[in-house]
């Protein structure tokens, strides 16, 4: 399961990780959109054991 802020770069993201991928469009700084984020895998894998949560913002030169 994989997020990201806007559609193209969950597309963009599935497209590189292959057809087995899932991906949802979610801000990792809203509750709202996390627990959609645990519902949607929760119906594609039948649960969830942990969720790993890696957000940040980099500048490159």
């Amino acid at each position: 399961m994989i997020t990201g802020r806007t559609s193209s770069t969950v597309e963009a993201a599935q497209t590189e990780l292959g057809a087995a991928a899932r991906g949802i469009t979610a801000d990792s700084s809203k509750l709202a959109d996390l627990d959609n984020v645990v519902e949607l895998a929760k119906s594609h894998l039948g649960r969830v054991d942990f969720v790993f949560l890696n957000a940040g913002i980099a500048k490159f030169a």
